[in-house]
């Protein structure tokens, strides 16, 4: 098993990447990647918290809220290239190896836990999406599809 250390040297290579926190089911994501800022948001389960005192309808609430879950698009609504999305994906899959290293070395000051504690599960693989009027989020690719690219 590597240590937080190693995770922590391998997610150097990618840079500078900001993630702010998940508000009501989006998540914006800052990084530098082929020469060029890019500014994602990602769609998370997190949107279900607002069912209940969302506004529309049901069918509004599933079409732009629902079928944004496990997407990433541009803030203008269009689906990054196939190779953001990778590095994204690569992105996640090592910052989250690093801190569950660091939770699980760390047991004096983030509490005990095995490695099959459900706090520790990876993010899931995130799809390429654009937003289409009147019929939601498209996703450009499969997840089995994204997780090859990405090379996970």
């Amino acid at each position: 098993m590597n240590t937080a250390k190693d995770h922590a040297k391998a997610l150097a290579e990618f840079g500078s990447v900001k993630a702010g926190a998940d508000f009501n089911g989006l998540q914006v994501v800052k990084f530098w990647f082929n020469g060029r800022r890019h500014e994602v948001v990602i769609g998370t389960p997190n949107c279900e918290r607002i069912r209940a005192c969302y506004n529309g309808s049901t069918e509004d609430f599933e079409r732009g809220c629902v079928s944004r879950i496990g997407t990433v698009s541009y803030e203008n609504q269009q689906a990054p290239g196939d190779d953001v999305v990778a590095f994204l994906n690569r992105w996640r899959q090592a910052s989250h190896a690093e801190w569950s290293a660091r939770m699980l070395e760390n047991p004096d000051r983030y509490g005990h836990m095995s490695p099959d504690d459900p706090d520790l599960v990876p993010p899931a693989i995130l799809v390429p999406a654009f937003y289409v009027q009147g019929k939601g989020w498209h996703k450009t690719m499969e997840v089995d599809q994204a997780k090859a690219l990405a090379g996970l």
